[in-house]
């Protein structure tokens, strides 16, 4: 008896023109004094957790993989951390913190051959809660705030909207 595969794959059908970006890590242009009363936070090695993020999210997708020499690469993408923020969203009845939303913007810009193809601001977020079993700690959830903003600039990268 003879099984035929089905041909699913994670790897979304685009035919693009460069098959490997470079990727330097991110700069970091949050102040380290900027005022807390806005709670614009500087997180320290934030540029980094993006860079091992947003490169296995390249690796994922598989449409233009990560190379670590810009001579080998097609593209770069050069970004930079503009700013993290964390807002309170809710609070208990003792005005305890109950739930907060983290937001990290990023510049992006896509060069190739020393031209800019395009620049953008993009920001990932996510909300999370402080007490009760979904709780989370502000780390996990910087995380999975960095994880939504990898997706949206892969997106942009392979899907040119």
């Amino acid at each position: 008896m003879l099984f035929a595969g089905c041909g699913y794959t994670l790897r979304s059908a685009q035919n693009l023109q460069y098959k490997t970006i470079f990727i330097p890590v991110f700069t970091n242009r949050i102040s380290i004094q900027d005022s807390y009363s806005g709670y614009s936070l500087y997180y320290q090695g934030l540029e980094v957790d993006l860079d091992s993020i947003l490169k296995n999210r390249f690796r994922y997708d598989g449409n233009v993989l990560p190379v670590s020499n810009r001579t080998d690469a097609d593209i770069a993408l050069i970004g930079a951390v503009l700013s993290y923020d964390k807002n309170a969203l809710s609070y208990a009845s003792n005005e305890d913190v109950n739930e907060y939303r983290v937001i990290v913007r990023s510049e992006v810009c896509l060069v190739k051959n020393g031209n800019e193809l395009w620049k953008e601001v993009l920001e990932g977020e996510t909300s999370y809660l402080t007490t009760g079993p979904n709780a989370k700690s502000e780390a996990q959830a910087l995380r999975t705030a960095l994880e939504d903003l990898s997706r949206k600039i892969v997106d942009r990268v392979v899907s040119d909207w």
